[in-house]
């Protein structure tokens, strides 16, 4: 079942453009050129999200937000700008408009792909199950020659899928080929993942990297499954927890510090939240984490892990404090995504005064990206 989508803009062919895109990108696409049928067609459908163009007329898009607003409070709504000056103008502030109900601000020019990120960036585990194209068992294998740098990898061993395979899986064949073993929206074959592990020795299973965030989503919810699980073992639940944050944080470095990246990262540290409240002896567990060589991915988790379980000790320590400091370590080295890359790889050791004092300010460059 296709997510249905609103799209309402007076520019006829602009919004004609949008929905032939959207409608390839399998959203069911309804489109309005004034705010009075985007209202009508808001009050009769359900949509996952709307976007309304702030310039519409007979029914000013404002008019469009507040009718949201009064009426349908939990729609999320892109709000489109024409031009940069409208926030300048002093009429309009994003302050302003979110207050009033807008979800995201997005500025022409645009490519329609960064609205489709913005759009995907807000869509729940349930919205993305929703959306699977909808099949009976599995599809046949299909070869095909891809750039390298589309996917990203993940252990055959590490890797859980839901019933429904929530994007196509691959193995890699040798440079830039591979195969598709399991296709979006079959039904999950452990038999076909054993066949690749025991009888192909596979060591790794490769997706798409836009569909990592799909990835993250669905490791979050068993995460939070694990966390209030008494069957699951304290190892099983650190090693699940590593996991979302290792995927978690190629998403951040990869992307950018998003709104709804950062809230992947609250969910996290729920989880782990939960999982320290819990489990009292999760500081053996941790003991036997420390003899690992962590990379940079599990470094930044296991800070966050550590953090947090200091702080649970304390007597003022709370729950807002717990998460914000499971954050504040979860991000701890972001600035190095201001570095050049080969200095984020080098050794501390091999640098030169300059690249030294340069690399000291990654503190400095991560508050600036966090800053608001």
């Amino acid at each position: 079942m296709a997510l249905n989508l609103m799209v309402a803009d007076p520019d006829g062919a602009w919004l004609s453009a949008a929905k032939k895109f959207f409608e390839e990108k399998m959203y069911k696409v309804d489109v309005a050129d004034n705010g009075k049928s985007a209202q009508l067609q808001i009050y009769n459908n359900q949509y996952f999200a709307c976007i309304v163009n702030l310039s519409l007329q007979r029914h000013s898009g404002s008019e469009v937000l507040k009718f949201i607003k009064n009426s349908h409070k939990a729609l999320r709504v892109v709000v489109i700008l024409e031009n940069q000056e409208v926030l300048t103008s002093g009429e309009w502030t994003v302050e302003k408009l979110i207050k009033m109900g807008a979800t995201e601000i997005v500025v022409k020019p645009f490519e329609l792909n960064h609205l489709a990120d913005v759009l995907e960036g807000h869509q729940t585990l349930n919205d993305v199950i929703a959306s699977l194209p909808r099949k009976e068992g599995q599809s046949s294998e299909e070869e095909m020659g891809v750039d390298d740098s589309q996917f990203t990898k993940i252990k055959i061993d590490e890797f859980y899928s839901s019933k429904a395979v929530l994007f196509d899986i691959y193995v890699r064949l040798g440079p830039n080929k591979y195969i598709k073993i399991l296709h979006c929206g079959d039904t999950f074959s452990p038999e076909r993942i054993d066949n690749y592990r025991n009888k192909k020795k596979v060591e790794y299973l490769y997706f798409h990297t836009s569909d990592r965030k799909k990835y993250v989503q669905y490791l979050n919810f068993l995460g939070k499954k694990f966390s209030e699980s008494e069957k699951v073992s304290d190892a099983s639940k650190m090693q699940l927890l590593e996991r979302v944050s290792d995927k978690f944080l190629e998403e951040a470095f990869t992307v950018g510090v998003k709104p709804q990246v950062v809230e992947q990262g609250k969910e996290l540290a729920q989880s782990v939240t939960k999982m320290i409240q819990k489990q009292k002896d999760l500081w053996k567990v941790l003991r036997d984490w420390q003899i690992l060589d962590p990379n940079a991915y599990s470094h930044s988790h296991l800070v966050m892990i550590y953090a947090a379980g200091i702080i649970f000790q304390f007597e003022w320590q709370s729950k807002a404090m717990l998460e914000t400091s499971a954050m504040a370590a979860m991000f701890h080295d972001i600035g190095k995504m201001k570095l050049p890359a080969e200095l984020r790889d080098k050794n501390v050791k091999d640098m030169t005064s300059e690249e030294l004092e340069l690399y000291k300010k990654h503190p400095e460059f991560g508050a600036q990206m966090l800053d608001g």
